[in-house]
C-alpha cells in the first residue's frame, strides 16, 4: 500500500526510521546492538511521498531518540519527513 508504515524490529527507547535499500542493514544493525541489550525498533518507510505521517507518528511513540538512514536525496528526503511529522505532531521527541 503506498504509504504505508511499516515496524521491522523489536520496541525499545530507539528508533531508527529508514527506506529503501538501507531497511535491511539497519534491521541487522539492530540485531547486534540487541545482543549488547540495547532495544530499538526499526520503522520502514518505502514510500516517502506519500507517507502515512499518523502511522509515522505512532511508530515513532515511546523513544527517546530518532535516527534516521536513507541514500541521501537534496529535495525533502526521510530526515525531513521525520522532522516534520515530529515538530507537528508535537512529540518532543529529540
Amino acid at each position: 500500500m503506498p504509504g504505508a508504515v511499516i515496524t521491522c524490529a523489536k520496541a525499545g527507547i530507539l528508533r531508527w526510521v529508514a527506506t529503501g535499500s538501507t531497511v535491511h542493514e539497519i534491521v541487522d544493525a539492530a540485531e547486534l546492538l540487541a545482543e549488547q541489550g540495547i532495544e530499538a525498533k526499526v520503522v520502514s518507510v518505502p514510500s516517502i511521498r506519500p507517507c502515512d505521517t499518523q502511522a509515522l507518528l505512532a511508530a515513532l511513540q515511546g523513544c527517546r531518540a530518532v535516527i534516521t538512514v536513507e541514500e541521501h536525496n537534496v529535495n525533502g528526503g526521510l530526515g525531513s519527513l521525520v522532522a516534520e511529522v515530529l515538530a507537528e505532531g508535537g512529540a518532543g521527541i529529540p
